[in-house]
Formats: C-alpha cells, structure tokens, sequence
C-alpha cells in the first residue's frame, strides 16, 4: 500500500513537472507581443526571448542529467525544480528587454 502510493505520489510529480515547460513556452509565445509593447522590442529581440528561452532548457538538460546519475536523481530534480521556480518568479521584476534575454552590448 505504501509503495502504491510512493508511485502514484511519483507519477504525479513526473507528470506536473514535464508539463510545466511546454506549458512555459506557450505562455511565452502569447505574451510575446505584450513584451514587445512594453519594452519597445522588435521581432528580432523577441525572438531572442524564445530562443534564450529554450536554448537554456537544452543546454542544461544533459549535464544534469548526469550530475543526477552521480549525486542522485531525486535531490537533483528537486534542486532544479526549486531554482526553475525562483527564476520563474523573479522574471516578474524585469525591468528591459535586455535582463529578459541576459543579452550583453558591447560597444565597438
């Protein structure tokens, strides 16, 4: 019975969490023309917001994956999800377009 539950118990996690990036790239690709308004970006730097957007899903999809095949699969994701949630929530103070894509100018 304890066990039956420990897998429903992880099943739901699973679930909810493989949802919550699809789920982040939708709601982005909608509020996408409202981020271009209010902070005065063209098509390209909107791109640039996607893009940035998935490019750091891919990039550290791998090592920590494999980090988590050293350390433990379970502290790890519960790490990920953790730090995921705090960026997720801090992105609400963005201030320009430039914080949204972490996009530096240099100056030639």
């Amino acid at each position: 019975m304890i066990e039956s539950n420990n897998q429903k118990t992880a099943l739901i996690i699973s679930t909810l969490s493989s949802f919550t990036t699809p789920f982040m790239v939708s709601a982005l690709n909608v509020a996408l023309p409202t981020l271009g308004k209010e902070f005065s970006l063209d098509a390209i730097a909107l791109s640039w917001v996607a893009t940035s957007y998935l490019l750091a899903a891919a990039v550290f999809l791998i090592p920590f994956g494999r980090i988590g095949d050293i350390h433990g699969r379970k502290k790890i994701f519960i790490y990920g999800i953790a730090v995921y949630s705090f960026f997720s929530l801090l992105i609400v103070f963005a201030n320009s377009g430039n914080i949204l894509i972490r996009q530096r100018r240099t100056r030639v």
